[in-house]
């Protein structure tokens, strides 16, 4: 997620990114999971068995990254209440809808995501958004784990070389429900991220008298 952490204020910035930076890892390694998946059926393809031992290690290494992420968000917490932190003015005087039109227009978010993520902050500003992220973490490290257990059940099927007979059969241990339900939840979770970190970055260029982002007139409610 390069160039998605949140800017709530700059004395925050090096926290939220280290979160940036777990999720980051966290995801990434899913996906090498899934190229080491690729790896088994490839081999299986040209009549050779392979362990499916890669596959669980890159899920294990991606609920780690995503277990940093909780240990990231309550470091920005703390740091947050050590400071006194409250919500720019800016949330307030900006027009959003507008300003996630223009996002949207360059293709930069989901408008989806964008109403979601404003109406999170709206409600309850940056401490609810937190809430948030930590809520989709837990539930990204339970459909990792569900993956996982399901991958270790198909030990004895690449022993013989039919995983690619598992996948492609339907036959009992198929693991794609698991998978697809897990690379959702990252896609969802990940456009929100993104539009969350667009949000409060320009809520910080506004009140830090920056140019915006993608507006070349102001968007200020009362401009």
């Amino acid at each position: 997620m390069g160039g998605m952490n949140h800017q709530p204020c700059s004395s925050y910035l090096g926290s939220s990114t280290k979160l940036s930076r777990s999720l980051s890892l966290a995801y990434a390694y899913v996906e090498l999971g899934n190229v080491a998946l690729e790896d088994v059926l490839l081999a299986e393809f040209a009549n050779e068995c392979s362990p499916l031992s890669a596959v669980c290690d890159h899920l294990v290494s991606s609920d780690a990254s995503l277990r940093q992420a909780l240990t990231d968000c309550q470091e920005l917490r703390d740091l947050m209440g050590a400071l006194c932190y409250r919500d720019l003015p800016t949330l307030q005087e900006l027009d959003l809808v507008e300003l996630g039109h223009q996002f949207a227009s360059r293709g930069m978010l989901r408008q989806q995501s964008w109403g979601h993520v404003c109406q999170i902050m709206t409600d309850g500003g940056f401490y609810k958004m937190l809430d948030y992220f930590e809520e989709m973490i837990r539930s990204l490290r339970l459909k990792t784990e569900a993956l996982r257990q399901q991958v270790n059940l198909l030990e004895q099927p690449a022993q013989l070389g039919e995983v690619n007979l598992v996948l492609e059969e339907n036959r009992e241990g198929n693991i794609r429900l698991a998978f697809a339900e897990l690379y959702t939840l990252w896609g969802s979770f990940s456009q929100d991220f993104l539009a969350s970190s667009l949000l409060s970055t320009e809520l910080w260029y506004a009140h830090d008298s920056r140019p915006s982002m993608v507006m070349t007139t102001s968007v200020r409610v009362n401009a």
